[in-house]
């Protein structure tokens, strides 16, 4: 066996940077413009990333227009909010 310094240099592990796409801003947006459709794809993309701001779906007033969908209640499941 070669003492450390002649074994080289060591491995390192490649660095791996994961960029999110902020599902959620687009939600917002989408919302804001009228486009349900739209935001329900982009919370649904978000649910599927796990976002932390998921849990305010059932207070935050934001999304009351799309409650009464029947859309919404899976997406609550997916978040871990639902029935």
């Amino acid at each position: 066996m070669l003492p450390w310094p002649l074994c080289g240099k060591p491995l390192a592990s490649p660095r791996v940077e994961v960029r999110r796409k902020p599902f959620l801003l687009y939600a917002t947006a989408y919302l804001g413009m009228g486009l349900d459709d739209e935001a329900f794809v982009s919370l649904l993309q978000a649910c599927e990333e796990r976002s932390g701001f998921l849990v305010t779906l059932k207070v935050d007033p934001m999304y009351d227009t799309l409650r009464d969908d029947p859309r919404f209640a899976d997406l609550l499941r997916c978040a871990g909010l639902g029935p």
